[in-house]
């Protein structure tokens, strides 16, 4: 539920990764929490740009790691599963893949040796 500032525990400022996942944990710990941001969308530097004649730009993290399924490295996973919510992933042995115009790319693999 919606929890006015004036009636929060606390309040997060900026709703990139670590403003989501805090406000998930503090929630999920019973505080009322609201989290505030200045731009139209929540996702901070997980969001992207274009720009002409047809390129998409990452305006921050290249690779997010934490949807693991166990281990230490699946705090986005407990995160969202704190919430009621679950996010789909498919595994891929592509380390980075450049998306160029005109159907282009460059794909290097983790086991590029």
């Amino acid at each position: 539920p919606a929890v006015e500032a004036a009636d929060a525990d606390v309040i997060v400022v900026g709703s990139g990764i670590g403003g989501l996942v805090t406000a998930t944990q503090l929630a999920r710990r019973g505080a009322r929490v609201t989290v505030l941001e200045k731009y139209i969308v929540p996702g901070g530097s997980g969001a992207y740009f274009k720009r002409d004649p047809g390129y998409t730009f990452d305006v921050g993290a290249s690779m997010i790691f934490g949807f693991g399924d166990r281990g230490t490295t699946n705090l986005l996973t407990r995160a969202l599963g704190d919430v009621g919510m679950r996010c789909e992933t498919i595994p891929d042995p592509v380390q980075i893949n450049y998306h160029l115009p005109n159907g282009l790319g460059v794909r290097v693999h983790r086991k590029y040796e």
